[in-house]
C-alpha cells in the first residue's frame, strides 16, 4: 500500500514539473505576439482617424535605364485633394501639381507665365499618394500583414493589390514604424514582384491643417499674370509632373 501511494506521489509530481515548463516556455511567444497585436492596432487606429499629412518624401522612379530620384514635399487631403512639389534635382526644381479633387494643375515656381491645368492623372503620380493605398488596402481581397526591421526599427508592413492592370504598377506595401506609428517608406512593385517605385518618408506629420487655397487656382493666378506670388511662410512648397512616366523610362 505505501508502495502504491509513493507511486503516485511521483506521478503527480512529475505531472505538476512537466506543466510548469511547459507553462515558462509559452509565456515569453504570447507576450511577443499580444505586442505586435497592440503594433498593429495603434496602427489601424491612427490611419483610420488620418484625415490630411504633410511629409517630405524621397521618390524613387525604377527602370532598365537606371534609377531617377526626385526629393519631395507633400501635403494630401484623404477626400482627394494633394500639393506635391519636386525641391530636387536642380533641373526639376520648382515643378508643382495639385489637384483640388476635379481640376489637376501644373507650373513651376521658377518660371512666370507658364501654366498647365486640366492635366490627366497617372498612376505613376496617383499611387505615391498615402490615401490611395489605403483605399487599395482596404477594397483588396488579398492583404497581408508582416512585421520586419528597417534602419529606423521595427516596422509593421501593409500589403495591398493595385487595380487597372498598369504593367509596371500592381502591387504596393507600406512599412510602418512601430514605435512612432509614421510611415517609413512605400515600395511599388511590377507584375514580376520588382520594385518600380520607392517612396521613403520623413519628418511626416498626421492631420496637419491645410487650407483650401493650398490646391486652388488662386495660387497659378499670379503666375499666369506674371505678377509675384505672395509669400505663403507656412506653406513654401507644393508637387510632382507629368513627364515622371515609367511607360517612357
Amino acid at each position: 500500500m505505501k508502495l502504491k501511494k509513493i507511486l503516485v506521489m511521483t506521478i503527480i509530481i512529475l505531472f505538476a514539473a512537466s506543466g510548469c515548463k511547459k507553462t515558462t516556455e509559452i509565456q515569453p511567444l504570447q507576450e511577443e505576439k499580444k505586442a505586435e497585436e497592440t503594433a498593429y492596432d495603434k496602427i489601424q487606429k491612427i490611419l483610420s482617424e488620418m484625415q490630411t499629412y504633410t511629409t517630405s518624401a524621397t521618390v524613387s522612379y525604377i527602370s532598365n535605364k537606371g534609377t531617377n530620384v526626385y526629393d519631395t514635399i507633400q501635403h494630401v487631403r484623404m477626400s482627394g485633394e494633394y500639393r506635391i512639389e519636386v525641391v530636387a534635382p536642380e533641373n526639376a526644381k520648382g515643378n508643382v501639381t495639385f489637384s483640388d479633387g476635379t481640376t489637376i494643375t501644373q507650373y513651376n515656381k521658377n518660371i512666370e507665365g507658364r501654366v498647365s491645368v486640366n492635366i490627366t492623372e497617372n498612376m505613376e503620380r496617383s499611387e505615391l499618394f498615402l490615401s490611395n493605398f489605403l483605399r487599395n488596402y482596404n477594397n483588396s481581397q488579398q492583404v497581408s500583414v508582416s512585421v520586419a526591421n528597417l534602419n529606423e526599427g521595427e516596422c509593421t508592413i501593409l500589403e495591398a493589390t493595385i487595380p487597372k492592370n498598369h504593367p509596371y504598377i500592381s502591387t504596393q506595401k507600406l512599412w510602418i514604424s512601430n514605435e512612432t506609428l509614421e510611415p517609413v517608406r512605400m515600395t511599388i512593385y511590377d507584375g514580376n514582384g520588382s520594385e518600380r517605385i520607392i517612396i521613403d518618408y520623413s519628418n511626416f506629420e498626421y492631420n496637419t491643417q491645410l487650407p483650401d487655397n493650398l490646391f486652388k487656382m488662386e495660387w497659378c493666378d499670379y503666375i499666369v499674370n506674371q505678377i509675384k506670388a505672395p509669400p505663403n511662410p507656412t506653406y513654401p512648397h507644393g508637387i510632382l509632373i507629368d513627364r515622371f512616366k515609367l511607360d517612357s523610362l
